[in-house]
């Protein structure tokens, strides 16, 4: 789409988690290549190049788009961007949907694409308002059966050391959750949809994602499992 002129990056609903829009003007879209283009263009839509349909919105799920011919007629509440391209909503029965790959899917389709993991986490799965460490106590929020550290980091590093280093950011057992929040969490976990979590405040990895009672930590290249790892 992009490579071949089609679509410009931004003029279909690549901005829409940052704007609540779909139909931007240039001006707009010039200006959020600005400041988001280099992440969110260069480091995961032309790198993917609709190949798959991602996240609308990078928060509360909003379901997943992609690009298609102008000729498609089935957009399910998309809309037209040019007379070679529109953009249409996505349905798990019809089209190749990020969300329905689980964690360690997902990180192989990262390596073989060369997408940026923890990016396309944010991509494809829903992301939880809540940081890790204050909703970590509901699934135990232990780091006792992580057995590795993530490929991407020095393996000289000792498993003790990195969760010395990681522990402080992981969150504490005993962390009281209040009823609407343990009500949400369920919902999370009992959906079988895998879930971002914020580890730092500045929103970069590491994240955590939640596949049902499994957590795995989410660095930019790798991922491995940190509890839950045996269901």
């Amino acid at each position: 789409v992009y490579d071949s002129s089609e679509a410009r990056c931004g003029q279909g609903s690549e901005f829409f988690f940052a704007t609540g829009k779909h139909a931007l003007s240039t001006d707009e879209v010039t200006a959020l290549q600005g400041s988001l283009g280099q992440e969110f263009c260069g480091f995961f839509y032309r790198m993917a190049d609709g190949s798959f349909c991602a996240n609308l919105n990078m928060g509360a799920d909003l379901g997943q788009w992609c690009y298609v011919d102008a000729a498609c007629s089935d957009l399910n509440g998309g809309g037209k961007v040019n007379d070679k391209v529109s953009w249409k909503m996505c349905s798990a029965s019809k089209d190749e949907m990020l969300r329905e790959y689980d964690p360690p899917s997902l990180a192989q389709l990262a390596n073989r694409t060369n997408l940026n993991l923890a990016l396309l986490s944010k991509m494809s799965y829903p992301l939880s308002k809540y940081r890790w460490m204050y909703v970590s106590a509901f699934w135990g929020a232990s780091l006792d059966e992580m057995a590795a550290v993530p490929t991407e980091l020095d393996q000289n590093i000792a498993v003790a050391d990195f969760k010395k280093w990681l522990k402080p950011h992981w969150g504490k057992k005993g962390i009281r959750i209040d009823e609407n929040m343990t009500a949400e969490l369920k919902q999370i976990a009992d959906s079988g949809v895998p879930t971002v979590f914020d580890v730092e405040k500045d929103q970069h990895p590491p994240h955590a994602v939640v596949h049902g009672q499994t957590v795995y930590l989410v660095m930019h290249h790798s991922t491995v499992c940190v509890s839950g790892c045996s269901k």
